[in-house]
């Protein structure tokens, strides 16, 4: 399984490893991560975020999965407004779960838009640049190269 974290409040790289030492306990086993990134809020103007790509093994249900997360994401003081892009301390986004496709309500995989967000394919290229994409048939370094997101992306420094 392939997630993206992104925070654009407070320590957010603290929160990042937050994140991860709560999916490590509560889903399964980093196997991969990629460097971390800033980037520019994406669909609305906010804070600038950090990014990281990881990847999972594990053998928990996804909609499991899916109810952890939204509940980490909530303990951590994450407000959901439907159809409304806002800061947060941390996002936990589903990509991919391996090449299945998933479409039930609440989850999506692989996750929507995934070909149109540098802050996505940046960090997931990197770590998974031959992986295909189960619906559009392309490797995350193929969507890379045509992705037409000008957003910023960097290689975040400690």
């Amino acid at each position: 399984m392939v997630l993206i974290l992104g925070s654009n409040q407070g320590d957010r790289l603290v929160n990042l490893k937050r994140a991860i030492d709560f999916l490590e306990e509560s889903i399964g086993a980093v196997m991969k991560r990629s460097r971390v990134y800033t980037s520019e809020s994406w669909g609305y103007d906010g804070q600038e975020f950090l990014n990281q790509v990881i990847v999972l093994q594990s053998a928990v249900y996804p909609l499991e999965i899916l109810r952890k997360i939204k509940e980490f994401e909530k303990a951590q003081g994450r407000i959901d407004r439907i159809g409304e892009y806002m800061d947060r301390v941390i996002d936990i986004d589903i990509l991919y779960i391996g090449a299945h496709i998933i479409d039930l309500p609440g989850l999506k995989v692989p996750h929507r838009s995934i070909e149109n967000r540098r802050f996505v394919l940046i960090p997931l290229a990197e770590i998974l640049s031959v992986f295909m994409h189960p619906v559009l048939a392309k490797t995350s370094e193929e969507l890379l190269e045509s992705c037409e997101d000008l957003g910023k992306v960097e290689l975040y420094h400690v």
